[in-house]
């Protein structure tokens, strides 16, 4: 007993959510998949099982936000829109969306050209360049980085949402 200490225990939730977090980046993909609900796994199409896993680990918690995320990814259900990632969205202004579905569709699945091309037709950078196209791929101003995103969201998918952000962007 003299290597306890005499401190009373209290609840801290921001380390219950580290020691959670440690858990899903070092849990072996098959327990990951159990422990995800049946419907996101019904969601996640079988090729993209190990990406989606990369994006789980790095940004998820609790169930709960990994089927939030399968649903941003490979649903075509509308996504809500962060005020601040509209406020990006209208910051760069259709020209860049217009821009950045030129790129994808020049570029296909290589997101370095795509940065490359969409960078030389716009002068994006940074933030400025990050942000819009966060926002037009998931809705949100955070999440996982950009290039798994580019990888994992269907072109299809991926080239409707740049258009309808030309009209967000307005």
């Amino acid at each position: 007993t003299r290597h306890l200490g005499r401190s009373p225990s209290r609840f801290d939730p921001a380390h219950l959510d580290h020691w959670q977090s440690l858990a899903i980046r070092s849990v072996n993909g098959e327990a990951l998949d159990q422990w995800l609900r049946a419907e996101t796994r019904a969601i996640v199409p079988e090729h993209q099982r190990d990406p989606f896993r990369e994006v789980v680990r790095a940004n998820c918690l609790f169930p709960g936000q990994a089927d939030e995320w399968a649903r941003i990814l490979f649903t075509d259900e509308p996504l809500p829109v962060e005020a601040a990632a509209a406020e990006a969205a209208r910051q760069a202004g259709e020209a860049f969306f217009l821009a950045a579905l030129d790129a994808a569709n020049a570029r296909g699945d290589d997101f370095n050209g795509f940065l490359a091309e969409l960078k030389a037709a716009t002068g994006a950078k940074g933030k400025g360049l990050f942000m819009p196209l966060r926002a037009a791929f998931t809705g949100r101003h955070d999440g996982p980085e950009l290039g798994l995103l580019y990888r994992v969201i269907d072109p299809h998918r991926l080239h409707r949402r740049l258009a309808e952000f030309t009209y967000v962007s307005e």
